[in-house]
């Protein structure tokens, strides 16, 4: 996913990226200047920041990897 479809997703679901940040443990600023391209998200809390907005995949065996995808999420019928 790209940085202007999280943009897209969050502004689907009527939710803020101050929000968003809130319930996900980080600042407002970091996703800022992550959407923005002023962070690369290649370490720490950015890298971790990335994997949480979807734009990356999160590393295999990595032990801060959700276990639930929001995909699997979606009823299977």
């Amino acid at each position: 996913m790209t940085r202007e479809a999280v943009r897209q997703r969050l502004d689907d679901h009527g939710q803020t990226i101050t929000e968003w940040a809130r319930a996900n443990g980080f600042t407002r600023e970091q996703v800022y200047a992550f959407l923005a391209g002023r962070t690369k998200g290649k370490r720490g809390i950015t890298h971790r920041l990335a994997i949480a907005l979807g734009v990356k995949a999160p590393p295999v065996g990595d032990p801060e990897t959700p276990l639930e995808s929001p995909k699997s999420n979606a009823r299977e019928g």
